[in-house]
């Protein structure tokens, strides 16, 4: 009973077909309306329409770009911190970001007054910014007992994405305070929070 699912994984090119075939048959059977992240792509004569093209228009499932402004400026050398939200922008091939994607298909909240993310400091008890399960956890594979994930994700956004210490690690001003890097969903769910959506 989610009011929204956020899918934030690149699917731009084939795998094992049947597990391809397996991933279109769930986003498309699910019953809480989703939204594919999604790169631009721009198609080769030789090699047709682009895998990620199909694979949108095979799960008939809205789909936003996954992109982060960061501010650049002409006359100052790049930090690469992510501190803006991407505008619509027609140079993409997805016109709209994910995050505002997700918002609007969870319901009608007002637009930002402001591009730059008001980042959600981690609150003072220590725990998650954003109630985060591992796959484990989710399919009770962690040899724990089964959590009640209906009730704990009736009624919430929930984004499903991979946190790998190798890509879709970014720089935010909240770095400032040990170095960390954060994945792309964290920046995602902080744009979220801008709409205005419980999470």
């Amino acid at each position: 009973g989610p009011l929204a699912i956020g899918f934030d994984f690149i699917i731009d090119r084939p795998t094992d077909p049947a597990k391809d075939a397996a991933l279109a048959d769930a986003l498309k059977k699910a019953r809480a309306p989703v939204i594919l992240g999604v790169i631009n792509e721009s198609p080769r004569p030789e090699s047709g329409k682009p895998f990620q093209s199909k694979f949108v228009a095979e799960v008939n499932r809205s789909a936003g770009h996954i992109y982060f402004e960061k501010g650049h400026n002409s006359l100052v050398i790049s930090d690469h911190v992510v501190r803006l939200m991407a505008k619509p922008s027609d140079e993409r091939t997805y016109k709209n970001a994910f995050a505002e994607q997700l918002a609007q298909q969870a319901g009608t909240y007002p637009k930002p007054k402001s591009e730059y993310i008001s980042w959600l400091l981690q609150p003072k008890d220590q725990t998650e910014t954003f109630f985060t399960l591992s796959a484990e956890q989710v399919l009770s594979r962690g040899g724990g007992p089964a959590l009640p994930i209906k009730e704990l994700l009736n009624g919430k956004i929930v984004l499903i994405g991979g946190n790998f210490s190798d890509r879709d690690q970014h720089l935010i001003p909240l770095s400032v305070l040990d170095g960390r890097r954060y994945p792309g969903l964290f920046i995602h769910a902080q744009i979220l929070a801008q709409f205005s959506i419980p999470s």
